[in-house]
C-alpha cells in the first residue's frame, strides 16, 4: 500500500517576507507526517485572492493528494484564503474544511 502524500501552503505576507517564522505550516506538516502522510512539498504565498489561486493551481498539476492550506482567514482586507481557494477548487466537501 502507498503512503498517502500531501502538500501544505502556508498563507501569509509575513512569512512570505522573512519577517515571521511558519509556525502554521509547520505545525500541519508534523500533523499530517503523524496520521501517515508523505508530505511532499511546502509552499509559502503572500495574502491575497489572486496569489493563493496561483499558488494551488500549481500546487495541484498533476497531483491527486491532499493539499491544506494555513493561515490568511482572518478579517483583514487581504485575508482571502477561501475566495482563493474557491476559485480553483472543481468540487466543495461541505463540512471538510472545518474539520
Amino acid at each position: 500500500m502507498t503512503t498517502p502524500q500531501a502538500k501544505v501552503l502556508t498563507v501569509s505576507d509575513g512569512v512570505h517576507h522573512g519577517v515571521r517564522e511558519d509556525t502554521g505550516g509547520e505545525g500541519v506538516a508534523a500533523r499530517l507526517t503523524a496520521a501517515g502522510f508523505d508530505v511532499i512539498e511546502r509552499r509559502v504565498t503572500e495574502d491575497g485572492r489572486e496569489s493563493v489561486a496561483a499558488a494551488l493551481s500549481q500546487m495541484s498539476q498533476g497531483f491527486a493528494g491532499l493539499i491544506a492550506t494555513t493561515g490568511g482567514t482572518g478579517f483583514a482586507p487581504r485575508d482571502q484564503t477561501p475566495e482563493g481557494t474557491n476559485d480553483v477548487i472543481e468540487r466543495v466537501a461541505p463540512g471538510f474544511a472545518e474539520a
